[in-house]
């Protein structure tokens, strides 16, 4: 955080998911760091301004340069109600 600017800089993402049994851990993996950067759009980027901000022109979302590196750790404990094991994963990356 640079205190004089009142403006942050995140250098590094860790994310641990129990998402169950990982049928396919790369698609996981994306589901997840897709969420981070919408979720980092939301915190620090994303501001509607009625009468400024009607097209993706003049409002600011997440770009590649904007999303630090990822840790993204899968836990998989097995739901037995679940598809062969699986957990949901859609909402929860974004928090």
């Amino acid at each position: 955080v640079d205190l004089k600017l009142g403006t942050v800089r995140l250098i590094k993402i860790t994310a641990a998911h129990d998402v169950g049994k990982a049928i396919n851990p790369l698609l996981a993996e994306g589901q997840i760091e897709g969420g981070i950067a919408q979720g980092i759009g939301m915190a620090l980027m994303e501001e509607y301004i009625p009468g400024r901000t009607e097209n993706l022109h003049d409002y600011l979302i997440p770009t590649i340069g904007d999303v630090p590196p990822i840790e993204t750790i899968l836990i998989e404990v097995p739901d037995p109600e679940g598809p062969f094991g699986a957990k949901g994963l859609g909402e929860h990356v974004l928090i």
